[in-house]
């Protein structure tokens, strides 16, 4: 739900979706300016609370005068909560070649690729018998799988 809050200004409710409940609110968050766009009601600032910040529409909010403000998403992976083992900044990522080199060398050549709501979803995997064997899988990956 969008509403105003101009201190001057009535609040009124804008703009409304409604989507599934397993959907995140990032979802949504293009549809959200569309529906307020259509209607000349784009905000300068739009408060949100911590569902909502992403990326790539916070920086496309920019671009069309929009100052997007709400806290900074938690990483809630494991790595983030324990403290310890790779993160996506550990591994080199060869967008060209559409390959992906893991901290310990090995090359994820099959890489695939969805479009979910306009925003791009990357997936590379490795072969099982190069993480089977490696000394750093540990810090790498919890899966029963590799185990």
């Amino acid at each position: 739900m969008t509403e105003t809050c101009d201190e001057e200004n009535p609040h009124l409710i804008t703009n409304v979706i409604t989507t599934a409940a397993f959907l995140l609110d990032t979802e949504v968050n293009f549809k959200i300016h569309e529906g307020l766009k259509e209607k000349d009601l784009l905000p300068g600032i739009h408060l949100v609370d911590a569902g909502y910040p992403e990326n790539e529409w916070m920086l496309k909010s920019q671009k069309e005068g929009i100052r997007v403000i709400g806290p900074a998403r938690l990483n809630h992976h494991w790595q983030a909560k324990e403290g310890k083992g790779f993160a996506l900044k550990d591994f080199k990522i060869d967008w060209e070649n559409r390959q992906v080199v893991c901290p310990n060398g090995k090359i994820g050549k099959n890489w695939s690729t969805a479009n979910f709501d306009g925003k791009a979803k990357y997936r590379v995997r490795f072969k099982s018998s190069d993480c089977l064997n490696c000394d750093k899988r540990i810090n790498c990956t919890k899966s029963k799988k590799w185990q």
